[in-house]
Parts: C-alpha cells; sequence; structure tokens
C-alpha cells in the first residue's frame, strides 16, 4: 500500500512540476507581452487602442499571477505530501525518520 502511495505521489508530482513550469513559461511571456504594450501605450498616450492592449495584457499578467500561485501551493502540498510517505516509509524499516506525530490520513 505504501509502495502504491509513493508511485501515486511521484506520478502526481511530475503532473504538478509540469503545471508550475507551464505557469511559469505563460507568465513570463505575458510580463514580456505587458512590457511591450506599457511601452507602446506610453509612446502613443493619444492612441487607445493601445492603452487598451496594455491593460488586456496588465490584467492577463495578474490572472497568470494567479495561476502561477496555484500551481506553486500545489507543489509545496505535493512535497509535504512525499515527505510524509517518505517518513512513514522510514518508520516502516526501522528507521528513525523523525516523523512524530504524522498520521498518513494528513497527507
Amino acid at each position: 500500500m505504501l509502495i502504491a502511495e509513493l508511485v501515486d505521489a511521484h506520478i502526481d508530482g511530475v503532473e504538478a512540476a509540469r503545471r508550475l513550469m507551464e505557469a511559469q513559461a505563460m507568465l513570463d511571456d505575458l510580463e514580456h507581452a505587458a512590457r511591450a504594450a506599457i511601452d507602446r501605450a506610453a509612446e502613443r498616450p493619444d492612441d487607445c487602442e493601445a492603452a487598451d492592449e496594455a491593460v488586456a495584457t496588465a490584467t492577463a499578467v495578474s490572472e497568470a499571477s494567479h495561476a502561477e500561485l496555484e500551481a506553486s501551493l500545489a507543489w509545496a502540498r505535493h512535497l509535504k505530501r512525499v515527505e510524509l510517505l517518505v517518513r512513514a516509509a522510514a518508520v516502516g524499516q526501522g528507521v528513525d525518520g523523525g516523523a512524530g506525530g504524522f498520521d498518513l490520513q494528513d497527507i
């Protein structure tokens, strides 16, 4: 059972890492686009479309930042789960893993 949980955690971790990397890449791309849009709007203060584009890309950056935060939190939860599983495995093997006071249900 513990081995299956470790395998599941590994598979989940690969997916969580992929989502985090994708969120970070998207955020980087959008931040670059937003800087460019803001620069264009600053160069053409009378161009309403340039201003609208700057606002739209800045809004997209905010949304992407939120998505990156969610992906980061998912990654942190994954790491905690793996830590607990590894400690449980260590305790099961008679290794003092410093597990003290956790329950696999906490995962």
